[in-house]
């Protein structure tokens, strides 16, 4: 794992103990957009989340696109837009 791909980790690892859900895989494919898997347990329901291109889906359902959110992420953050968007679709889903 690079040092990008262990950030991207350990950001998603923060959120997901404030959520109280647990880490089941986490696939980061750099070189292919940027592409995340995540897979979690959260009130003993699994959940998968998959960033695509520009696009994030939550157990195969199309949540947005990151053009569409209405955010211009390079001006909030430093991290990949994957990341920074997959957060984002976590904290929201994960109530």
């Amino acid at each position: 794992m690079n040092k990008k791909q262990e950030e991207a980790l350990n950001d998603i690892s923060k959120l997901l103990m404030q959520k109280r859900a647990k880490l089941i895989s986490f696939e980061y494919y750099e070189k292919i957009f940027g592409n995340i898997v995540l897979k979690i347990e959260y009130q003993n329901e699994d959940h998968l989340f998959v960033t695509d291109r520009s696009e994030v889906y939550h157990n195969g359902k199309f949540l947005f696109e990151f053009n569409q959110a209405g955010y211009d992420y390079y001006k909030k953050t430093s991290k990949s837009p994957s990341v920074y968007f997959l957060m984002k679709a976590i904290d929201e889903t994960l109530k």
